[in-house]
């Protein structure tokens, strides 16, 4: 419990991906592949996550209504109870997925209407009482309440009916037929549709005749339309259309569009959400994609890159983006942030932004996609593919890269042991010394790979391996069948594993000791992509001296911070420089955050004392003791002060 109390934990999320939009008053929720977001529709205010009781990171869809906000989530319905959110447990005729793999709510009346799996269905707010639509009503695309009327939308048509009488089939009446609706508003005082051959209102005019329509929106006598993979605007139904936006729209209404892709968890690429109808984009603050591929920590910033297409690399807690076009990995090596682009080639960026290498796609001949870099003896390393699935090894040198010669077979990983560079295809990893000449290799194809002295971590698509590099034997597998994305290993000598079920902690002889999972922790999702051609990867990224662990999933960045993460950090740390000048500053590797020193004379009187890892030579010279003290541990070193 103790453990758990020193837990804290932070989340960075996919909100760039708007998915429903709600009013209350002034004020705006919008329902993201992120989370929960609260706005003036100029700004974010809040951002509502799993840390606030939301059960996942993925919010599809939001109900407002006096005062009361309800969400749906992949796991399931939830309202705001103050600030917390609570679940409603729903039976739906003993099949859970209407509910979990539900699309919408919307609230009318006395009910919350329920867009199910299948069918619609409708919770009586004041007992929670499941009532079921009239069974004529089956597939529906759309439900939606314009205030005490309930419409529906599907293959036979449009219906609606009074919100307190839709569970009687009579009670129903036909808006259009004939034709399949996905979206339906009023316009000019008329229903419209957004139908598989045009917009089309009750009177049968149409606009964009033979085009699929997906989502209609109706403001100040405009309407604003999703088709075509574009955003138009008409003025009158059955008039010329005018295209304002390319893009792909997830979302259409409330005064807001939202762009992006939305396929599966792995696949959540937000483009922005703007607001109608000056197009103006709101900041939110979050990432713009799921599949993260990339982390490095620079100061106090984190760098993540992955799939994202306006955006693909995004910083944190600063927020801003950076880069276009999916990446496929990202690395610091010699000074420079690396980022692989799939197809469209390399560049590398100062810390500071302030230099940057590019190497086009032309370079790499047919080994268009940058799968991995490695820095090794002193070179910048980048393995490529072609279309047809073999690598090449290539060479940084200046502004271009060269061939090494080595090649193979579906290739993913690239690592340096520092004397060896490794390379890793789906069936086998192969040493390399520094003259590129084959040292030796193992028969175990790897996701990734984590270094500590002569043993090399090998994750994999089931299970761990522990490889001597000086001999090329190995252990394993451990946690046999879990496909492996992410490996640090801990001072204490502990080894935390990124895989397909969470985060598990194994002690120095490789037994489960802890496990993090989305339902026992905030960690946004699980740290494995269910897509064999942009898997994740790197999914663990740790900094001790800030009791700081990184964690990439496909619902975002899991960011913990625990005294847990730095167990050890007694026989890890280390004092530099010592001998030290005087005004120079001492510091403590792998100094725990909280941690104090206090300075000590060699006679024991107490010299000065920093409630930071560090302190300046501004003393005498001679010998001291400089005592380290942690919020689970204390250390002294002996320390010579000079002139």
């Amino acid at each position: 419990m103790l453990f758990l109390l020193a837990q804290t934990w932070d989340i960075w999320t996919n909100t760039e991906l708007l998915l429903d939009v709600c009013r209350q008053g002034d004020t705006v929720y919008m329902a993201t592949a992120g989370g929960l977001l609260l706005s003036d529709g100029t700004s974010i205010l809040r951002s509502y996550t799993k840390l606030d009781g939301i059960k996942s990171t993925q919010v599809l869809s939001v109900a407002c209504e006096g005062g009361e906000i309800w969400i749906l989530t992949r796991n399931g319905i939830q309202y705001r109870d103050g600030e917390q959110f609570r679940d409603i447990p729903l039976i739906i005729f003993g099949d859970p997925e209407e509910v979990l793999e539900a699309r919408r709510i919307d609230r009318g009346g006395n009910f919350l209407f329920i867009l199910g799996k299948t069918r619609p269905t409708a919770l009586r707010v004041a007992d929670t009482v499941e009532i079921t639509f009239p069974p004529e009503i089956g597939r529906t695309n759309v439900l939606k309440v314009f205030g005490d009327r309930v419409v529906v939308g599907g293959p036979y048509g449009a219906l609606t009916s009074h919100v307190d009488s839709f569970f009687v089939f009579s009670a129903w009446d036909t808006l259009v037929t004939g034709r399949e609706v996905y979206d339906v508003d009023t316009f000019r005082g008329d229903w419209v549709f957004a139908t598989d051959t045009g917009v089309v209102d009750t009177f049968g005019r149409v606009s964009l005749s033979s085009t699929p329509v997906s989502f209609l929106y109706s403001r100040n006598d405009t309407l604003w339309i999703s088709a075509l993979r574009a955003l138009f605007v008409l003025d009158s139904v059955g008039a010329d259309t005018v295209r304002i936006r390319r893009g792909d729209i997830r979302f259409l209404g409330e005064g807001f569009v939202g762009f992006g892709y939305y396929s599966d968890p792995s696949y959540m690429h937000g483009l922005g959400i703007y607001r109608l109808p000056d197009l103006y984009r709101i900041e939110t603050g979050g990432l713009g994609f799921t599949s993260i591929t990339g982390m490095v920590e620079l100061g106090d910033s984190l760098i993540v890159c992955g799939k994202g297409i306006e955006y693909s690399c995004a910083v944190w807690p600063t927020r801003k983006t950076f880069s276009f076009f999916l990446v496929n990995s990202m690395k610091y090596i010699n000074g420079y942030l690396w980022i692989g682009y799939h197809g469209t080639g390399v560049k590398a960026y100062k810390p500071d932004f302030s230099d940057t290498i590019t190497i086009s796609a032309s370079e790499f001949g047919d080994f268009r996609f940058v799968f991995d870099f490695a820095g090794f003896q002193g070179d910048v390393y980048v393995l490529a593919w072609n279309s047809s699935g073999s690598a090449r090894l290539f060479r940084v040198e200046d502004t271009t890269v060269v061939s090494t010669g080595i090649s193979g077979s579906s290739q993913y990983l690239l690592h340096s042991t520092g004397d060896y560079l490794v390379a890793c295809s789906e069936s086998e990893c192969r040493f390399y010394d520094s003259n590129l000449q084959v040292y030796g290799s193992v028969g175990i194809g790897a996701n990734v790979a984590y270094g500590s002295g002569d043993s090399l971590l090998l994750g994999t698509s089931s299970g761990l391996y522990v490889v001597s590099v000086s001999t090329l034997t190995y252990s394993g597998p451990y946690l046999a069948g879990r496909n492996i994305t992410g490996l640090w290993k801990g001072l204490d000598g502990s080894v935390w594993v990124a895989d397909d079920r969470g985060i598990e902690v194994l002690d120095s002889s490789m037994n489960v000791v802890r496990t993090f999972t989305p339902s026992n922790s905030p960690l946004a999702d699980l740290p494995v992509s269910n897509s064999p051609y942009f898997p994740l990867r790197y999914t663990l990224l740790a900094n001790p001296d800030k009791n700081r662990l990184y964690i990439a999933t496909v619902g975002g960045i899991s960011i913990l911070t625990s005294p847990d993460v730095v167990s050890g950090w007694e026989r890890a740390s280390l004092v530099y420089p010592n001998p030290a000048r005087r005004g120079q500053t001492v510091r403590v590797k792998n100094c725990p955050v909280g941690a104090k020193v206090i300075l000590y004379s060699a006679s024991g009187a107490r010299v000065a004392e920093n409630d930071r890892c560090e302190i300046k030579n501004t003393f005498p010279p001679g010998l001291y003791f400089l005592a380290v003290v942690g919020p689970n541990g204390r250390k002294v070193y002996r320390l010579v002060l000079t002139d």
